[in-house]
């Protein structure tokens, strides 16, 4: 072997361990940036399910309000529709002297009693709600006794 062949040889084989040595340095760079990315795609997810466990919660707690809201308003209604039975059978027995009319002021003085309670559980937790109950009882029991003096 000549000389020429040994400094060739030589170089073959430093080249052969610099390329070896880059390829491991590219080697430990990729896998640094996929652990990065990986990493960081993972953190990303934990974010986002988060935020939607989040979003859901206060969908629920809206949907809830809602819920209660409308059945204070059913319950409003069912208290409106008690008080008319209570005046119009009032109005009907004072206007005839019969009985009969009667049946729906009765009733409706047992169902009113039952929906002032219902309201009352219902508004608990809203102090808006709260804050007309009071004057909407003293205007259901003023109606009431102007029924009972017909």
């Amino acid at each position: 072997m000549t000389r020429y062949d040994a400094r060739r040889e030589g170089s073959y084989l430093q080249a052969r361990r610099n390329e070896a040595g880059e390829k491991a340095v590219i080697g430990r760079a990729l896998r640094w940036k996929v652990a990065v990315g990986f990493i960081g795609a993972m953190l990303l997810t934990s974010a986002l399910d988060f935020l939607s466990w989040r979003n859901k919660e206060a969908a629920s707690k809206e949907a809830d309000l809602i819920a209660r809201s409308y059945a204070v308003m059913r319950t409003l209604d069912l208290t409106l529709a008690h008080i008319i039975d209570i005046e119009t059978g009032a109005r009907g027995f004072a206007a005839t002297g019969k009985d009969q009319f009667l049946d729906p002021y009765t009733a409706g003085q047992a169902s009113l009693a039952e929906d002032l309670n219902t309201l009352k559980q219902l508004t608990a937790g809203n102090a808006d709600q709260r804050q007309w109950l009071g004057p909407l009882t003293e205007d259901v029991n003023a109606s009431v006794a102007l029924s009972h003096k017909m």
